[in-house]
């Protein structure tokens, strides 16, 4: 039997959403699996049978009774994803898995129509890999019916880095788009947030620092200088949303050593607590309070706890644990 995964590249250098898709991809090519590179293309262009030609070319070498990994979505069309499950499908004795990044439907309300479709697509994998708990539970309330699934947890991030111990400073990290959230626009706190991000549309306040986006490697270089990563939306939807999914940007600060500052209701708040990596906080005033107030000893011992978790997060172990359970879901009647 021999195993793929299914890889997007494509998009600009700051997709998040690539850089996932190939992180992952490369943790299961040390498994074993080979990539199946899936590229980001106007779909809309292709004729029924160019489509069918091109699919012809992306699954070669795939083979009956071969095991792969489609990594979804393809963020090229609903279209392309169903056409890919429908070819798949048909081979005799594959075995499919669907590792879920994100569900279009539940992550940008305009595309709520689609959940029907997704739902249906997910319902011909022999196993899903979901991001959360939650996540499965509220595709059931929407009629999925696969009754195998992996819960992943949370985000790999490896780098093979040899980094400094963080300094104690009294700072916020924020890895995100400025412009799309509210409360970096109007930061009320006389502590410092680094936010690395495209350039911002409007005036920000004195305390927000804009560093530019930066490439995986200065990023980690610049998080683990000291701080704690902040995790934060103020925005209804994206809350709900952070109920349901695991956010990259999490596991980036593990890895960069530092601890992190999160909402309580972020989907996987109680690794945080149960490691002692930071704080799960009600309110963003907590949160600057909380890091005002911490003191160096204290600060030191969250590091000395995110330093004892990171390998998990820095060596891909929550990546090659879900692609094993997957396989033996898919094989083992027991699972």
């Amino acid at each position: 039997m021999h195993t793929h995964i299914t890889c997007l590249y494509g998009h600009a250098y700051t997709s998040t959403a690539m850089l996932a898709q190939i992180a992952t991809a490369d943790i299961a090519k040390e498994m074993g699996f080979d990539k199946v590179p899936v590229y980001s293309y106007p779909v809309e262009a292709d004729s029924e049978s160019e489509l069918r030609t091109r699919l012809d070319g992306i699954f070669s070498g795939v083979g009956f009774g071969d095991f792969i990994v489609l990594q979804y979505p393809t963020w090229n069309n609903v279209e392309f994803d169903q056409a890919i499950i429908r070819k798949l499908r048909a081979y005799p004795r594959l075995k499919i898995a669907i590792y879920i990044h994100d569900v279009l439907p539940l992550m940008f309300e305009p595309n709520a129509y689609l959940m029907p479709t997704m739902i249906e697509i997910y319902n011909m994998a022999d196993v899903l890999i979901v991001p959360t708990e939650a996540m499965y539970q509220r595709l059931r309330q929407e009629g999925l019916q696969v009754d195998r699934y992996v819960v992943q947890e949370m985000w790999d991030h490896p780098i093979d880095l040899d980094l400094d111990r963080p300094e104690f400073i009294r700072q916020f990290h924020f890895a995100g788009d400025v412009n799309k959230f509210n409360f970096a626009k109007n930061w009320q706190s006389n502590l410092p947030l680094r936010v690395y991000s495209r350039d911002p549309e409007t005036a920000l306040p004195d305390q927000v620092i804009t560093c530019g986006f930066m490439r995986d490697t200065e990023l980690i270089v610049n998080l683990a200088k000291g701080g704690f990563g902040l995790v934060w939306a103020d925005d209804d939807h994206i809350n709900e949303y952070f109920k349901l999914c695991i956010t990259h940007k999490l596991g980036t600060y593990l890895a960069a050593g530092i601890p992190v500052v999160v909402p309580r209701h972020l989907s996987n708040h109680d690794i945080i607590e149960a490691n002692h990596l930071g704080l799960v906080a009600d309110s963003l005033e907590e949160a600057q309070d909380y890091v005002a107030n911490i003191s160096a000893e204290d600060y030191d011992d969250l590091v000395d706890h995110v330093d004892r978790y990171r390998p998990l997060i820095t060596q891909g172990f929550y990546t090659k644990r879900v692609l094993t359970e997957a396989i033996f879901k898919c094989l083992d009647n027991r699972s």
